[in-house]
């Protein structure tokens, strides 16, 4: 009986630093790019599934805000939208059309216009009525997820754009002043994004098939700033963050912590092969790198 009871000790142990291993994802093939003074202008937000990375920067010494497209070959292109002051990529699809916003140079005003970019060409999508519209997921099929601003307010709603069909996404328990937004569809038509609530908490959500579903990563609290959720793949894998601070992937039900011994992490991005795209901030030096790693 005696006998028993270290290695049952032991056992225990053993099984709760499996689980501790388990909520900490295994990143490899880490590749960093286009360092720049960290600001909210400096972002790679998506990743597609050839490994082309969209987002934005600052080139460093001047106030041009451009978008930018990274090829997996290392070349980088940076985009401006006509007449505007900022351009912004927040995600592209497998045929290689890119959603994103700009803000206009509007005195005294500025306001935000979700773009979407094909080849040479572009077109300006505005929410009816929004004051300004901002594009953040696409799918292979062309639908478009995204937020808007109504004149006069700063309080996000979520929309999805379908066959030129606007719809309006309002996750259970959102009130009248309550922000959502809608950040990333995939091409099973799976969307995903954050509702904040007025008890000042973010919450993730995805809708499927008019089923929503939160997604709250349990080290997330209240007080802390709850969980966001800002892509989701084919595969239903999902990254985000947890108290504005913390990476995470989501895959098969389980959260894992995205961590770099160095940097403190953000992921914004996720492909069908696993691949993350954020930004990586290090508190010493005061620089930041954008990056892609494969992560499980």
């Amino acid at each position: 009986m005696h006998s028993r009871i270290p290695l049952f000790v032991v056992s225990l142990f053993l099984f709760a630093s499996v689980l501790c291993d388990a909520q900490t994802a295994t990143c490899t093939n880490w590749t960093f790019f286009n360092t720049r003074w960290p600001n909210s202008n400096h972002a790679a937000r998506g990743i597609n599934r050839w490994g082309t990375v969209v987002g934005n920067t600052h080139n460093a010494g001047t106030s041009l805000y451009p978008a930018f497209v990274r090829y997996p070959t290392g070349i980088l292109n940076t985009y401006f939208a006509p007449n505007a002051s900022a351009t912004f990529f927040a995600r592209r699809n497998s045929q290689g059309v890119t959603v994103g916003w700009y803000t206009d140079n509007a005195s005294p005003i500025a306001h935000n216009h979700g773009l979407v970019v094909s080849g040479s060409s572009m077109v300006t999508v505005d929410y009816p009525g929004a004051a300004d519209t901002f594009l953040q997921g696409i799918n292979r099929w062309g639908t478009i997820v995204g937020a808007y601003y109504d004149p006069g307010t700063f309080m996000e709603k979520a929309f999805v754009l379908k066959n030129g069909v606007f719809t309006h996404i309002v996750p259970p328990g959102s009130s009248p002043l309550d922000w959502n937004s809608a950040m990333s569809i995939n091409d099973k038509g799976v969307i995903a994004g954050w509702h904040y609530d007025s008890g000042f908490s973010f919450r993730g959500f995805t809708l499927a098939n008019g089923v929503y579903t939160m997604i709250n990563n349990p080290k997330g609290t209240a007080s802390g700033g709850g969980t966001q959720v800002f892509d989701i793949n084919n595969s239903g894998a999902m990254v985000g963050r947890y108290n504005f601070d913390f990476a995470f992937i989501y895959i098969n039900g389980i959260f894992k912590d995205v961590k770099d011994p160095i940097y403190a992490i953000r992921v914004e991005g996720i492909n069908d092969y696993g691949y993350v795209s954020g930004e990586a901030n290090a508190f010493y030096p005061n620089s930041s790198k954008l990056f892609t790693a494969h992560c499980q």
